[in-house]
């Protein structure tokens, strides 16, 4: 007998909702945005619904136009990791750029957010296109799409060695002979050369939870080549969609790589406290 076909439901997020006049709703706040009570009840109710899990778009530039609705959003993993504290079972999708992070920093960043919601992380990997995405970061134009894709690979196999440089047997943690714990192995310096890191160790170790595509106890990840701002049909509040595998960035030849240099250019409006 055939086994039943499982249909697994995410809640994009999108502030007051994808729809570009939701947030004139009467019941709506135009302050949504910024809101952590508002992403909150709506976490609770994908939850309550048995949504898998929810997700949150995100790029380093405003990319709606602040005449006609509510731009700029919060950081998605700062975001998701106090999501975690009001939710119990569901997964926690952050898009998180690979051209405009360091490989180190973000594995680090992910790590915490898989302990801290109990295994329940997820990485939606974007490259991110865009003269002006580049500027906000101090370069004059945006890599080439080859250069992004090939520091994409790197940057991935990077992180998945970071997660998996702390052995499952590392932590000893005998208290009568004072023994914590083993030393973590450094990760190997990246084959393709021109985003590698030469040695380093994580901070973080990854969470005990094993993933269903692998052994490697760390927070699942997908491939994506949208970014946020593309229209969509929806409901004022949020989109349920079919969750589907995707596949992870290739290599390929390119030229040069992105520099992370702050500006001051914002993609989240300041707090009025």
């Amino acid at each position: 007998m055939t086994a039943p076909r499982q249909l697994h439901l995410n809640a994009f997020l999108m502030n007051t909702g994808h729809h570009e006049a939701s947030w004139r709703l009467p019941e709506s706040d135009p302050y949504a945005s910024v809101d952590l009570a508002h992403y909150v009840e709506l976490a609770r109710i994908a939850e309550r619904g048995t949504f898998d899990s929810l997700f949150l778009a995100d790029g380093p530039v405003l990319f709606n136009r602040v005449g006609q609705r509510p731009s700029g959003a919060l950081e998605p993993i700062t975001l998701l990791t106090a999501l975690a504290t009001a939710t119990e079972h569901i997964g926690l999708i952050a898009t998180a750029s690979t051209s405009y992070n360091s490989p180190y920093n973000l594995a680090r960043r992910l790590a915490s957010l898989d302990h801290l919601s109990g295994g329940r992380a997820g990485w939606n990997i974007v490259t991110t296109a865009g003269a002006e995405a580049a500027r906000n970061f101090g370069l004059d134009e945006e890599p080439a799409h080859a250069a992004r894709y090939e520091r994409a690979a790197e940057f991935l196999d990077v992180a998945l060695k970071l997660w998996d440089s702390w052995e499952d047997d590392l932590i000893v943690a005998d208290k009568a002979a004072g023994v914590w714990g083993t030393t973590a192995r450094s990760i190997r310096p990246g084959t393709r050369g021109r985003t590698s890191v030469s040695r380093a160790r994580s901070t973080c170790p990854a969470h005990r939870r094993v993933t269903p595509s692998s052994s490697r106890p760390a927070p699942r990840t997908t491939a994506s080549g949208s970014r946020p701002g593309t229209r969509r049909r929806s409901s004022p509040r949020s989109r349920r969609s079919r969750t589907r595998r995707t596949s992870t960035p290739t290599s390929s030849p390119g030229r040069g790589r992105p520099a992370a240099i702050p500006t001051t250019s914002r993609s989240c409006p300041a707090s009025s406290r």
